[in-house]
């Protein structure tokens, strides 16, 4: 399975980290974003996980008020083993964001 991008975007709609694995022109980046936010924040949450764009298989994942998208080619996830590790990866992302959430603060003592 080949991961193009990963998003993670507030509730609302601002993107707060892209990465791309493949090479798309600005305009492609911003397009590309901004319509899957829109169809990722205007779904259900009673909806599957999954959601086909382009040329792109996208799963994602809300965690408090953050979405996890990672977008991986839409050819390859006909596979269950693929699918389940596009699941696992988004899944991995917010157990790290929880992590991060639950974790005392740091006091700097000097």
């Amino acid at each position: 399975m080949t991961i193009k991008f990963l998003l993670m975007v507030n509730k609302q709609g601002q993107t707060r980290l892209a990465q791309y694995y493949e090479t798309l022109t600005i305009a492609e980046k911003s397009s590309l974003e901004g319509e899957i936010i829109r169809k990722c924040l205007a779904r259900a949450e009673a909806q599957c996980s999954f959601l086909e764009y382009r040329t792109y298989k996208c799963i994602y994942r809300r965690y408090a008020s953050l979405f996890f998208i990672v977008g991986v080619d839409s050819d390859e996830v006909r596979h269950t083993k693929s699918r389940q590790h596009a699941e696992s990866h988004v899944a991995l992302h917010c157990a790290n964001m929880q992590l991060v959430a639950l974790s005392p603060p740091r006091l700097h003592v000097r």
